[in-house]
């Protein structure tokens, strides 16, 4: 990953941040479009997406949404 595309990733992860902690009530949509942008960009490359989810979060998450 070139240097442009490092500080390309780290400004894209401090304005999620900000985000997830102003507008809380849209988490999720926040966190999916800031990673479809990763993958746009070329910070996270197509082929390591299934690997980076956090599948045990996502269900834990699920579960307790259900209940």
């Amino acid at each position: 990953m070139t240097e442009k595309r490092y500080v390309i990733a780290i400004i894209l992860f401090f304005i999620t941040f900000i985000l997830l902690l102003i507008i809380t009530k849209y988490r999720a949509y926040t966190a999916f479009i800031s990673a479809v942008i990763y993958v746009v960009f070329g910070a996270l490359p197509i082929n390591k997406i299934v690997g980076s989810v956090d599948w045990n979060a996502l269900l834990i998450g699920a579960q307790c949404k259900s209940q």
